[in-house]
């Protein structure tokens, strides 16, 4: 398709959608309540064991709330089962005792496994989120499976999630034939508040996975998150401590053994520290010393074919704390500041740090954050010194500007700084518009240019309506962020329905038809880089979460240099036009048994590219699970050499839990693209909260796959780390 009929279509696809969507969603977006629910916590003098059972005369004396009010899928209408929460305090702890009824009992919850940060999408679960500054625009969110699996998480604007904030709490469950039973338990150290404060804002929800259906007690729209706390009540009566000393160290030893190639194993040791000093209730210094991560997560392998870099996610627990605060970019395609780039090479492999630290503030008027890491390496020319300064100012009710400096002083003396501002502005309850505009220099040396992006959308009833649109130079350099590639200048609108008629079948939730289009120019040049248009005529939610997706994809591609998607494919410079098609099923994802099915097929380059991808996942008991995942590319007639190649990536995970908090979890993946098998298995136990004691076993080898690929050194490693918690 010619690039020039893009703006065409563009334009007439978005007015047909929105001529129809004024007739598409029957249920409003309401606004905040101008008078909040209010729900008064009572002070207990007795203890309180949590144990999931809410046999304490404490708690038959608390106030109690139990009208839940659906989101989902029934805006407005009463929840389906009954929920009844209560809230009590005490000089140490904030508790939360919760019944959760279900008229099917404990036979049909959905639990999917018992890890920490269990997937919100496939299990029953209860939640709250707390807003202790009372700024109704942040929370601590706090949410619990029906197993006992806890998922703690920050948000910011009801949209920003630092789902990897993990802090120290308690809770416990008891099931029955009436439904199951929640007991929670948070420190005052743990929450974030302003002193003096009696009164915050709280919200509740919960999710009934069987049927699909979110319910809360302070409503909100079903297009709003449900820890936006401008719709949050008010959580009354409560008296928190004076702000103590609250410091946290976390002490490691760690013994390693690891054998590559033909080198005899050779075995090493390591101790270090994090420490975690909670200032104030609004104000935290983290400092980590030698710090080790041998126990995260392997990286997932992929097949890369498109011209893009890929993004890897962070891993490591120090750079995930906090992250939301220095988030600035536009998610995987353009950050200013990623802290992958500490502590890992290009390849992942890790570098050492010596030492870093990071302070942050957050209160009512905005928030303030400085992150310090020094990293080693083989020669004093390839050490490197990390900085990192943001501040954010919140005016009006939601609404926010920021501003972020990255520094980064390499061993042959160059230093790259990044500078720019960012800002949020939400002008009605279901619009915003978020951006930034950054400057990069590397002290005279080059690294001179600019990267800046703008998201404007509008989520309602009736769909979702946005447009993004992003810029870098050919010069920016960003050395301690992250970019897709320099150059170009990315235009993205799209629109999706939110369609539920009433002749739809029962077991139809909505449909959703729409496009995105994805179209690069060079700012250079000003000539077509690359583009898609993903037509989506056909996409089914079912009631149960599952769903049915047709897309019809007219790409263009117009590369300037030689491409290698793969070993042995060489893509000339050169037009290629070309159409592809693709299918995607999803069944129930809460189910003992769920399915996902992936096929595409048609043009690419100068060939053709057929994909199919199947991804079992079987939880016969949430203690056990296993899920595999395996991709076929067949690429036909590509490139000079007029090659078909064919690629495979099987990965497999096994999860075998004794309760949450003592887990194993292996993981195995194997990538004939790269000719490499990767391995790791990890036990864990938790002994107390967030103190650890952790085994990890990791292999690399070779395996057979495309001949000129490279293939990895074979290597083992046997590691073993404990962690010990001290609160003083």
């Amino acid at each position: 398709m010619a690039p020039r009929l893009v703006g065409r279509i563009n334009a007439a696809l978005t007015l047909v959608l929105l001529a129809t969507a004024s007739h598409l969603g029957a249920q409003t977006v309401f606004p905040p309540p101008a008078e909040p629910p209010q729900l008064a916590a009572t002070r207990t003098t007795g203890p309180i064991q949590v144990d999931g059972v809410l046999d304490e005369g404490a708690w038959s004396g608390a106030v109690a709330v139990d009208r839940f009010v659906q989101a989902e899928p029934q805006q407005g209408q009463p929840a389906t089962e009954p929920t009844v929460v209560r809230v009590l305090f005490d000089e140490r702890f904030l508790y939360f005792g919760v019944t959760c009824t279900d008229s099917r009992g404990a036979e049909d919850l959905r639990v999917r496994d018992l890890r920490r940060d269990f997937d919100e999408t496939t299990d029953d679960f209860f939640g709250v989120a707390i807003d202790g500054v009372r700024d109704g625009r942040s929370a601590l969110v706090f949410r619990v499976n029906p197993r006992g699996a806890l998922r703690d998480q920050q948000t910011v604007d009801g949209g920003l999630v630092d789902l990897d904030f993990d802090a120290v709490w308690t809770a416990r469950t008891t099931r029955s034939q009436n439904g199951w039973t929640l007991e929670m338990a948070i420190p005052w150290e743990t929450l974030r508040y302003r002193e003096g404060l009696t009164s915050w804002g709280i919200n509740f929800q919960r999710v009934t996975r069987r049927l699909n259906e979110n319910s809360g007690w302070s409503p909100w729209p079903r297009v709003v998150a449900p820890y936006r706390m401008d719709y949050a009540g008010v959580l009354t009566g409560i008296e928190p401590p004076p702000p103590s000393r609250n410091l946290r160290l976390l002490p490691y030893l760690v013994g390693d053994r690891r054998a590559t190639g033909g080198r005899p194993a050779a075995a090493t040791g390591d101790i270090g520290a994090d420490i975690k000093w909670a200032v104030s209730p609004s104000a935290v210094l983290d400092v980590t010393v030698n710090p080790d991560f041998g126990q995260t997560d392997v990286d997932r392998q992929v097949v890369n074919l498109t011209r893009f870099s890929v993004f890897f996610p962070e891993r490591r627990q120090f750079f995930l704390e906090n992250r939301a605060l220095f988030f600035s970019g536009n998610g995987q395609r353009f950050e200013p500041f990623f802290s992958r780039r500490i502590g890992l090479d290009t390849d992942g492999n890790p570098i050492p740090i010596t030492a870093g630290g990071r302070f942050s503030v957050r209160g009512r008027s905005g928030a303030f954050g400085a992150l310090a890491v020094s990293q080693r390496g083989d020669t004093d020319a390839s050490e490197s010194q990390f900085g990192v300064l943001r501040y954010v100012a919140n005016f009006g009710a939601q609404n926010r500007l920021g501003g972020l400096v990255t520094t980064r002083r390499d061993g042959d003396g160059t230093t790259n700084v990044v500078g720019g501002i960012d800002g949020f502005w939400r002008p009605t309850p279901t619009a915003f518009v978020r951006g930034t505009v950054t400057g990069s220099t590397t002290g005279g040396r080059g690294g001179e240019g600019v990267g800046a992006f703008v998201w404007i959308a509008n989520e309602t009833t009736w769909g979702y309506l946005g447009y993004v649109s992003e810029l870098v130079t050919a010069g920016f350099d960003a050395r301690a962020g992250f970019i897709v590639r320099n150059d170009y200048v990315r235009i993205s609108p799209a629109v999706i329905l939110d369609w539920r008629p009433r002749w739809r079948p029962r077991w139809i939730r909505r449909f959703q038809p729409g496009f995105v289009l994805e179209h690069y120019v060079s700012p250079t040049t000003g000539a077509v880089q690359e583009g898609v248009l993903s037509l989506r005529p056909m996409t089914v939610e079912f009631q149960n979460g599952g769903f049915l997706r047709y897309e019809l994809q007219p790409s263009w591609q117009r590369p300037l240099t030689q491409f290698r998607p793969l070993p042995g494919v060489s893509v000339e410079p050169g037009k290629y036009d070309y159409l592809r098609h693709s299918l995607v099923l999803q069944t129930d994802p809460s189910a003992p048994m769920a399915l996902r099915l992936e096929a595409a097929t048609g043009g690419y380059f100068d060939g053709d590219l057929h994909t199919v991808r199947a991804v079992v996942q079987a939880t016969p008991d949430p203690r056990f699970a296993v899920s595999a995942d395996y991709t076929i590319n067949r690429l036909a007639r590509v490139g000079l050499a007029d090659v078909s190649p064919t690629t495979h990536l099987l990965g497999a995970e096994t999860r075998l839990a004794a309760n949450p908090r003592l887990q194993l979890v292996t993981f195995a993946q194997w990538n004939t693209a790269t000719r490499q098998f990767t391995g790791n298995a990890r036990l864990s136990w938790e002994y107390r909260p967030l103190a650890f004691f952790t085994v990890v076993y990791n292999h690399r080898a070779p395996v057979s796959g495309l001949g000129t690929a490279a293939a990895p050194v074979e290597s083992r490693q046997l590691l073993l780390k404990g962690t010990w918690l001290f609160q003083l």
